[in-house]
C-alpha cells in the first residue's frame, strides 16, 4: 500500500497475502481455507480464458463472492447433476497409487477432462430437452492449468511454480480451467 501524509511524506507497506488474496490463492489454492482466515479482499488474478471480466466474474459467482445477478438469476427451471470419476480415470489412479505415486499429474487431469466433457455434453442435452437451465457441477482438476509455456508445472508437482508448497491438488477446478466462460457467453447458452 501506499499512504501520503499531508506534508507529503510517503509510506509504503505490504499487505498480508493472507487477508489481500490473489486470485490463485484464493480460487485454485483455497488457502483462505488452509490457513482459517477470512480474506479482507480477494482479486481476481490468475483467472484464464480471455483475462476478462466474464472469467473474473464467473470466478466470484462460483465461490458465492458475486452479488450482482439480474433479479430474474434465481427464476426458472434447473438441472444439476453431480460429475463423477469415470472408470479409466479412477484405474489410473490406482495405476498410480499401486506405484506409489500421486495422481496428481497430466495423465490423469487429461483423462478426467474428456470424461467431463462428455458427461456435460449429456447433460447440456438433456437440459435443451427439458427446457431447463444446467447448472454446472464442480469438476476436480490433478494438475494446475499451464500459465505459458514458460511456466513447468510438471517439475512442480503439476502446481504453478511458487505454489507447490501448498499441496492443493487435486483441487475444485474453476470454470475457466475447463471450460470458456467467455465462449459460454457469447453462444448464450444459459448456466448457472
Amino acid at each position: 500500500f501506499c499512504l501520503v501524509e499531508q506534508d507529503g511524506r510517503v509510506t509504503l507497506g505490504a499487505l498480508p497475502m493472507a487477508l489481500f488474496m490473489n486470485g490463485h490463492g484464493y480460487f485454485v489454492q483455497r488457502a483462505h481455507v488452509r490457513l482459517g482466515v477470512a480474506p479482507m479482499a480477494v482479486h481476481a488474478t490468475y483467472s484464464l480464458d480471455e483475462h476478462d471480466g466474464v472469467a473474473k466474474r464467473q470466478r466470484f459467482k462460483e465461490v458465492g463472492l458475486w452479488r450482482a445477478h439480474p433479479k430474474d438469476y434465481y427464476d426458472g427451471r434447473f438441472l444439476a447433476f453431480n460429475s463423477t470419476a469415470s472408470r479409466q480415470v479412477q484405474a489410473a489412479i490406482e495405476r498410480y497409487a499401486t506405484r506409489r505415486e500421486k495422481p496428481s499429474n497430466i495423465d490423469v487431469h487429461m483423462r478426467a477432462l474428456g470424461s467431463y466433457v462428455k458427461e456435460l455434453r449429456d447433460a447440456l442435452a438433456l437440459a435443451r430437452a427439458l427446457g431447463r437451465t444446467l447448472v454446472l457441477p464442480r469438476f476436480l482438476c490433478y494438475c494446475d492449468r499451464l500459465w505459458s509455456g514458460s511456466d513447468d508445472i510438471f517439475h512442480f508437482g503439476c502446481m504453478y511454480p511458487g505454489s507447490q508448497d501448498g499441496a492443493f491438488v487435486p483441487f475444485t477446478c474453476p470454470m475457466d480451467h475447463v471450460l470458456s466462460p467467455s465462449a459460454w457467453e457469447r453462444a448464450a447458452v444459459p448456466f448457472r
